[in-house]
């Protein structure tokens, strides 16, 4: 517990940085829920209409628009030649801090900001939507939340992990990316080729139907990931040379 403790402190010192900037960081968030709203009440769910974009739009705002809310002394970045990482953790990295305290921090950040943001879009999903009350009770929205932020800290650990930093040119940088996007995408549409629906559709179904049992194995898969993600970045923090 006493980590945890060093490991907030350490974490304030950036809050403080995000509170400058709140509204402008909370701005994709803000357009990402109207967007959902509006594919909520008017194409997937009231005419039964289907589009990839419902997916996608989840999918933007619970797994990447984090990153878009970072003041940029805090992203991942070119530091130099083609070590890319976040100054801020190199910043810590070079203190007498321990390394259990400076992953802790890097994961309690991320919850700090992601899951808030995460859980206020849900909220405002529900009470704005007539269309998800009539077909989620109050539970079953509980558990369709849990699917939803579970994904969150699944996909989104990525991103705490990776500010421990990697050597990446260009050209890897831009094939990574575009290996991403045609894996999502394909991945997308893969699904709807052989459902005939999307991960929107079916995370409601599920939820819908063992509303109990989506919640349970949502808290199990992303408390592994809680378990995951720090290890990867400590064997990363291990094989990199900060000094080179």
């Amino acid at each position: 517990m006493e980590s945890w403790k060093q490991a907030l402190w350490l974490v304030k010192f950036e809050l403080k940085a995000y509170r400058k900037g709140m509204l402008f960081a909370m701005l994709p968030y803000l357009i990402f829920f109207f967007a959902i709203l509006y594919t909520l009440e008017n194409n997937i769910l009231s005419d039964g209409s289907h589009s990839v974009l419902d997916d996608i739009l989840f999918a933007t705002i619970f797994w990447f628009a984090i990153i878009w809310t970072k003041p940029k002394e805090f992203q991942y970045q070119k530091l130099a030649g083609e070590f890319w990482a976040s100054p801020y953790f190199v910043l810590l990295k070079q203190l007498p801090i321990p390394k259990d305290i400076l992953i802790k921090s890097r994961f309690l950040q991320y919850y700090l900001t992601s899951i808030p943001a995460h859980l206020l879009v849900l909220i405002m999903i529900f009470i704005s939507s007539p269309t998800i009350r009539d077909l989620l009770s109050p539970g079953e929205y509980i558990a369709f939340s849990l699917i939803w932020l579970s994904s969150g800290m699944v996909i989104g650990g990525v991103f705490p992990a990776s500010e421990s930093g990697e050597y990446n040119s260009k050209l890897k940088l831009v094939i990574y990316t575009f290996i991403s996007v045609v894996v999502f995408l394909g991945a997308f549409i893969a699904l709807y080729i052989f459902t005939g629906e999307g991960l929107v559709y079916w995370s409601i179904e599920v939820a819908n139907k063992w509303p109990i049992l989506s919640a349970f194995f949502s808290i199990c898969i992303a408390a592994a990931f809680m378990i995951y993600w720090p290890h990867y970045m400590r064997k990363n923090i291990e094989r990199i040379d900060y000094f080179k």
